[in-house]
């Protein structure tokens, strides 16, 4: 059994103990990305049963990666199976397995004294007076209730379609009511989790070519998105874009991996077809060891597992490594998504801040990223949030990629976005659009990999399920309904 707990664990595990001492059934634990919810639980779990206050544990979570963890963790702390079975204190399951199981499954929930937590409950939304997915749907209708106590946890605490959390409160219908909170900004005062260091990087010399206006050059990225017909996906699928950011991000892993050999790297595709693009610089060009995962992939269940425990330098994901993957060795990051929501990018920030060393050892962790607006806005709020931030802000060199980065503390940029940040000269890079504009009918560059709906399909989906559908058309069609309703209403694909 694992006895080591930090401090906030202590205290939260003294005021869960509290909690349901009174006899309430509800308990919400916000605490940042990788410090140590899983453990809490299971503990909080394991006392409950040596007390013989329940029979059981029920644990909810949103995929099967984070499933396999929370298993994991259960068995070892509970001395114990954790898969059903007889011997078994509980069970794991996914939330949209909820949605296929049989009336007698939920008859334990009324039969017995059943703990039931909820990983990353965030994924459910709804309350009795407002709409809710299917998840949420099944949350308030069969367990709330029922449960002798009922545990959620999340890292990010909000719906990007302002859909409440399901058996959340607020205060005053907007902010969410936590029963304990240990943020980001706590892990990273307390040496649990690394410091991020953000740099947006930006390019003064963009052409941009359309059939009727010709060429012409914008100062930065965000100029050329707003006043041309760039879109973000261009640059992303841009070669020369491409190599400067992959370059960037392995000058920054040379640098740990030389304090640790096996520190690794994180490379957020936007597509599988861009996934492997950017494998095959990584490893041909830059000479770099490499890992692909997706849902096009064999087995990258079973890499990625690999390697957490490898020498491998670099991953490439599409969609698999985000919330609730654990790989402590991962520092650095290069995210190319297309979606750009806050939620995925703390997500994706959160999966380089676990810490590898003692608490009194400063780490830090690099995500490298273009200067696209909305992106500028979610660093500068995350240096809000957490003082210690640094974002960066570079332009891209055509001499040389070590120039010295303009560095902006809290997100303070005085010189504004595409400020040179170095003595050479500025890398050119170069949009042909002219077919397109030529051609009213042709694809919109770098759409190749992504499934366009029609504007009045999408109108009235929310934007976290878009962006969500779009990440998971990707994959398999042997996967594609499981997987799909992992990240999507289930009742939105049910009426197409």
């Amino acid at each position: 059994m694992i006895n080591r707990f930090r401090k906030w664990q202590k205290l939260c595990l003294k005021q869960l103990a509290a909690t349901f001492k009174k006899g309430d059934k509800h308990f919400f634990c916000l605490a940042a990305t990788a410090t140590g919810k899983t453990l809490l639980s299971a503990e909080f779990a394991r006392r409950l049963i040596d007390k013989d206050e329940i029979d059981t544990v029920l644990v909810f979570c949103p995929s099967l990666e984070i499933q396999k963890g929370i298993q994991q963790t259960f068995s070892k702390q509970l001395r114990a199976p954790f898969d059903g079975g007889l011997r078994a204190k509980g069970r794991v399951m996914t939330y949209q397995a909820m949605l296929f199981q049989s009336e007698a499954f939920w008859d334990v929930l009324t039969n017995h004294r059943v703990l039931v937590i909820f990983d990353e409950i965030h994924h459910c939304a709804g309350t009795q007076y407002s709409k809710t997915n299917s998840w949420g749907n099944q949350i308030l209708n069969l367990i709330a209730g029922n449960a002798r106590f009922v545990l959620c946890l999340s890292g990010t605490p909000w719906r990007s379609d302002q859909l409440p959390i399901a058996t959340a409160l607020y205060h005053s219908n907007t902010k969410i009511q936590c029963d304990y909170t240990y943020g980001l900004t706590d892990a990273v005062k307390d040496g649990v989790c690394r410091v991020p260091n953000v740099t947006l990087i930006d390019n003064a010399q963009i052409n941009v070519t359309m059939y009727k206006e010709g060429k012409k050059t914008f100062d930065s990225i965000a100029d050329a998105l707003i006043n041309s017909d760039l879109k973000y996906t261009d640059i992303l699928n841009n070669l020369a874009a491409q190599r400067y950011i992959l370059k960037r991000g392995i000058e920054k892993l040379n640098t740990f991996r030389a304090d640790d050999p096996k520190a690794g790297g994180l490379v957020v595709a936007s597509s599988v077809i861009h996934a492997v693009q950017l494998a095959e610089l990584l490893q041909y060009e830059f000479h770099q060891s490499v890992s692909v995962v997706s849902y096009l992939h064999p087995n990258s269940s079973g890499n990625i597992d690999a390697f957490k425990t490898s020498n491998t330098r670099w991953v490439v994901s599409v969609g698999m490594i985000s919330e609730g993957t654990d790989i402590p060795r991962l520092q650095v990051c290069c995210f190319l998504s297309s979606i750009l929501t806050e939620m995925n990018y703390r997500q994706v920030l959160g999966r380089i801040l676990r810490k590898t060393k003692a608490p009194s050892v400063s780490e830090t962790a690099w995500m490298f990223t273009f200067a696209e607006p909305t992106l500028v806005r979610h660093a500068k709020q995350l240096s809000i949030d957490i003082p210690d931030t640094v974002v960066n802000f570079e332009s891209m060199q055509a001499e040389t990629t070590d120039k010295a980065a303009h560095n902006y503390p809290n997100g303070s940029d005085e010189t504004g976005v595409g400020g040179d940040s170095g003595s050479g000269n500025n890398l050119d890079l170069n949009f042909d659009l002219s077919e397109l504009d030529e051609n009213p009918n042709a694809k919109e560059s770098g759409d190749d990999n992504v499934i366009a709906m029609p504007e009045s399909e999408v109108s009235d989906i929310p934007e976290e399920e878009q962006d969500e559908c779009l990440k998971k058309f990707q994959m398999k069609e042997q996967h594609f309904f499981e997987e799909l309703v992992e990240l999507c209403d289930y009742e939105d694909i049910a009426h197409g």
